[in-house]
């Protein structure tokens, strides 16, 4: 795939999910800006919310990955036919990072939805773990 093509499908892909992107930041804004927890109704909201938006962002960050590892595959298959070709001799190691470097825009994308997934993740657990009381138990605070 050409590198235009690449970026195109990477701003479409971060683009349909900023929204989730935003009801996470959203969440965990709102998890961290009181010193209060949230009622049971608010972390029930939370949670659901934070589960949609998770699923959703983890499906973009699958197919970036998929994409990333079909691509750089590709690229380095194309590195090895082109040595051939030319009856170069053919380092797995050069090849290795010119591959790397050719997908690093859709390596930084998916690990930025990566880390929203984590995040998502993460404010699952806390909301539950304060649905069950458990939140001094387990942080002495909160």
């Amino acid at each position: 795939m050409e590198q235009e093509k690449i970026k195109t499908i990477i701003e479409k892909i971060l683009k349909e999910s900023k929204p989730m992107m935003k009801t996470i930041d959203d969440i965990d804004n709102q998890l961290h800006s009181s010193d209060e927890a949230p009622n049971n109704d608010e972390l029930l909201k939370m949670t659901r919310k934070a589960a949609g938006a998770g699923n959703n962002l983890n499906k973009s960050f699958l197919k970036l990955k998929g994409i990333k590892i079909n691509e750089e595959q590709l690229k380095y298959s194309q590195l090895k036919v082109l040595a051939s070709k030319d009856n170069a001799k053919f380092v797995s190691t050069v090849a290795d990072k010119e591959a790397s470097l050719y997908v690093k825009d859709i390596r930084l994308a998916r690990n930025i939805l990566e880390s929203y997934v984590s995040s998502a993740i993460t404010i699952i657990s806390i909301c539950r773990m304060h649905l069950k009381g458990e939140d001094t138990k387990v942080t002495g605070q909160l």
